[in-house]
């Protein structure tokens, strides 16, 4: 078990919302944690097609969560990966903080040294990532 500290939170005031920012969930060992999963994670890099033209995605991801958890993008379906100890871990920490249950994650890794392609309005449920 990871040993834990207190999450570092701050409440956001915006008009007709009450934001919660957790920029730290407690976990002491985070730096070890990260290298974890980097070093852990079968780590996927898929092709996109984007206006016709097909590129190589611009980051690694994994998605893992419960069976029935599917995930599709930009004409890509994910199937998750079951949950590994550590991430399922994390998901009880993070439902706690939150007071939601989650039945997934989609890990993100992006090495500096990659470029990265402005895909503004190419899947619109996430075009907002990228404007």
């Amino acid at each position: 078990m990871t040993r834990r500290v207190e999450p570092a939170t701050t409440r956001i005031s915006a008009c007709d919302a009450d934001l919660v920012l957790h920029t730290s969930i407690g976990l002491a060992d985070h730096q070890a944690l990260l290298q974890e999963l980097i070093d852990d994670t079968p780590w996927q890099q898929q092709d996109i097609t984007v206006f016709g033209k097909t590129w190589p995605q611009p980051r690694l991801v994994a998605w893992y969560g419960d069976p029935e958890a599917s995930y599709s993008y930009s004409g890509l379906v994910q199937q998750p990966l079951p949950w590994t100890d550590r991430l399922n871990e994390l998901r009880e920490r993070v439902e706690q903080l939150a007071g939601h249950s989650f039945n997934s994650v989609l890990l993100n890794y992006q090495c500096t040294c990659t470029a990265v392609i402005l895909l503004a309005g190419a899947s619109a449920a996430y075009s907002h990532m990228y404007s």
